[in-house]
């Protein structure tokens, strides 16, 4: 999310939604895209990176995780499903990625554990991918402008 990635609260509850309708929420905070549904329950949709754009005309549909259960749960925006993660052990010296709007909501880092063959096989691995764990209901505070 916004360049960060996130590693998901083990054990939460999560559901991905390839395609949700994303409906406006006028005068919401600045990172509310809008309200999608799931299961007849209504679901905040949460963005990063300065002000949501707001919804007009046609109820656009996007990729969205939906983080807890309802009523206290939310959604984040992703570019996909989440993936499994082969995680080494926390990072040494991690720093917060800075401009990152949701910052005091991250709690730790981790890297990822080393792959043993680089993706094209012939270069050297590049540096360990930096995890953060985040607490879902700080983001969504966060996000929302709470």
């Amino acid at each position: 999310m916004a360049g960060v990635p996130l590693l998901l609260p083990q054990g939460a509850p999560l559901e991905y939604l390839a395609a949700a309708p994303v409906y406006p929420l006028p005068q919401a905070g600045r990172g509310v895209l809008g309200l999608t549904q799931l299961r007849g329950h209504p679901v905040v949709v949460l963005v990063s990176g300065g002000a949501a754009a707001r919804l007009s005309g046609a109820i656009p549909r996007t990729a969205v995780l939906v983080i807890g259960e309802m009523p206290d749960g939310g959604a984040i925006c992703v570019d996909g499903p989440p993936e499994a993660v082969d995680i080494a052990g926390p990072a040494a010296a991690a720093q917060v990625p800075p401009g990152c709007p949701f910052a005091d909501t991250l709690e730790a880092a981790f890297e990822q554990a080393a792959s043993d063959t680089p993706d094209d096989g012939r270069s050297a691995p590049g540096p360990a991918t930096v995890w953060w764990r985040f607490d879902p209901r700080r983001l969504f505070a966060a996000l929302a402008g709470g």
